[in-house]
Formats: C-alpha cells, structure tokens, sequence
C-alpha cells in the first residue's frame, strides 16, 4: 500500500493529507509514465506549446508528492484540493495554478480514454476559472508616441516597434502568427492564415500602413514575411520562436522606456489595444470577436471589460447630472 503526507502551516491550522492507492480499478496504471507519454505524443504532433505546458505541470504535481510514483487510482478530488492549496501557499497565481490543474486534467482524461478504466471525476469540484486581469491595452497617445519614435533603421528595437504595429493594423495578429507568415500567405491583397493556437482561419485585408512594413522586409531569400524565424521544421521553429518572443518581449520594454509610453506593451498587448479600439469606435462585439479569431464571444468580452466599465461610469455620471439639474 503506498501512502503520502505532508505537512504545511496556514496561520493556526495544519494540513495533513493521506491516500493510498487501494484496489480499485486504476490502481495499477502508473499515472506519471503515462503523463510523459501524453507529453512525448504531443511533441510528436508538433503540439510543442502544449507538450511544454504538461511537462512543467507533471514536474510541479510530482514535486508536490515527493516524486513518488502515483497510479491513477491515487488521483482523488482530495489531492488535487490539497494539490491546489499547496500550489497557493508556495506563492503561485491562481491563474498559474489554474494552468497547472486543467493541464493535469487533461492527461488525467486521455489516459482514463486510452485505458478504457473508470472516471472518478478528480477534477470536478477543482476551480479552473481565472481571474481577471490587469488592463493590458494602450492608449491612443501610446501608439502614437511608439510610431513617430526615431529609431536606427535595420535596428533590432525597430523591428520590434515595426512587428508590433504589424500586429496591431492586422487585427490584432498575435506574435507567434506573425513569426510563421510565409508570402504564400499573401493574394491578390489579402493575408489569409490558421492561427496557431486554435486552427481558425483569418483573412486581413492589406492596409497601406500593413504594406509599408512589409515592402520594408521584402526579400527573396526567404518564404517567411518578417526576418524571425529562419527554418520551417516543426521542433527548430518552435525553439527559434520562443527564443525571438522572449527578445522581442525585451525590445518592447526597450521601446516602452524610449518612448515614455504611460502603458506597459508585451507581445500581447497589441490583441488587447485592437479590441479596445475597435470596441471605443463602436465596432460590433460579434466582428470583434471574428477579428480576433475567438470561437467564444465571453473571451472578447474581458479585452473590452475596462471600455464597458468606463462607459458605464460616465452614463451614471450623466443620469447623476440630470437628477441634479432638475432639482
């Protein structure tokens, strides 16, 4: 019989937590083999993002247990309760945490499927909400101040500054599209594409202000539309990309500081400023939300939360200026 306890100090409290594995059916599938599996095949359908995300869950989980080697069975609403409350203790955001939790959900159904073993629904009364977060567009006098800024042209900053206005007149084209366009991508004025995250097909029209850019990185050299990724195999692409977001990450902040920009910019801002804007120029939520490519409407909903909020605030100071005047 395996057995695990630990023991943590909330103010007065003590936790204590015990399981064992039992002989219920589950008992004998070994839950973390199969966890660096289910990592292992998503790396092998180029799901490097995703394969990446369970590994790091899978170290914290097992961190969390002592490295000990659980079986499926061990898997209880218990311990990922107390998996939760241990994760918050150490410091970690309930977003993180969130990450890590319905990341083990994940693998955790894929091997019940795969096993055709029974369900005990672990995660069910688990939160895998989020919370809100900080406002993360940028003001108009923001852009501005970031387009006219005077850079060295061919510089590393002002390809960053050029990528994220790019991002920004595309719709709010997120980074990582951005990274893979190819110019086979581009007809007769149009971009059309698959975001990465999702697989939803978008189509940008070519502004002038998209084309200006673009002629800027124009070259025969290479399919790609913008000097950052430099080969098309799956693994060394995904490395190569996460090495460049993290320096154009580095460059905005750069930017941000050059420019005395009142708002922090990350690679991704720029969804959250083309929503606010389109949004404030009174663009229907529903083409907001095809724009952007969100298969949920309640996901465009929180890049436009501060926009409802301040609309909100002064309609009440309207109504208040009425109730007064008539007094």
């Amino acid at each position: 019989m395996s057995y695990f306890s630990f023991h943590l100090t909330l103010g007065l409290r003590h936790l204590r937590l015990s399981f064992s594995g039992g002989t219920k059916q589950g008992t004998r599938i070994p839950f973390f083999h199969c966890a660096e599996k289910e990592a292992d095949r998503c790396e092998q359908q180029h799901k490097f993002s995703t394969a990446k995300n369970h590994r790091t869950a899978i170290r914290s989980f097992s961190k969390f247990v002592d490295d000990r080697d659980l079986s499926l069975a061990d898997i209880t609403t218990d311990l990922m309760a107390s998996y939760v409350q241990w994760l918050r203790l150490q410091g970690v955001s309930l977003n993180t945490t969130v990450c890590y939790v319905k990341a083990l959900r994940s693998i955790y159904n894929k091997v019940v499927k795969e096993y055709n073993t029974i369900d005990a629904k672990p995660f069910e009364e688990i939160y895998t909400g989020q919370v809100k977060t900080e406002k993360r567009s940028i003001a108009d006098v923001d852009i501005s101040r970031l387009r006219n800024l005077q850079l060295p042209e061919g510089s590393p900053l002002a390809l960053a500054r050029d990528i994220f206005l790019f991002c920004l007149y595309a719709q709010g084209m997120p980074f990582v599209d951005v990274a893979h366009l190819q110019r086979s991508r581009v007809n007769n004025g149009m971009i059309v594409y698959e975001r990465h995250k999702t697989g939803q097909r978008i189509v940008v029209r070519i502004e002038p202000c998209m084309q200006t850019i673009l002629d800027r990185y124009a070259t025969e050299t290479t399919d790609f539309l913008f000097p950052i990724l430099t080969t098309s195999d799956p693994k060394a692409s995904y490395q190569q990309y996460q090495s460049q977001l993290r320096a154009y990450n580095r460059h905005l902040h750069q930017l941000q500081q050059l420019a005395h920009l009142d708002g922090k910019i990350t690679s991704y801002v720029v969804r959250h400023t083309w929503a606010s804007v389109a949004y404030d120029s009174n663009v229907d939520l529903a083409v907001i939300s095809s724009a952007l490519g969100h298969t949920n409407p309640n996901t465009t909903r929180i890049y436009i939360r501060d926009i409802d909020n301040r609309r909100l605030a002064e309609a009440n100071h309207k109504v208040l200026e009425r109730i007064h005047a008539s007094v």
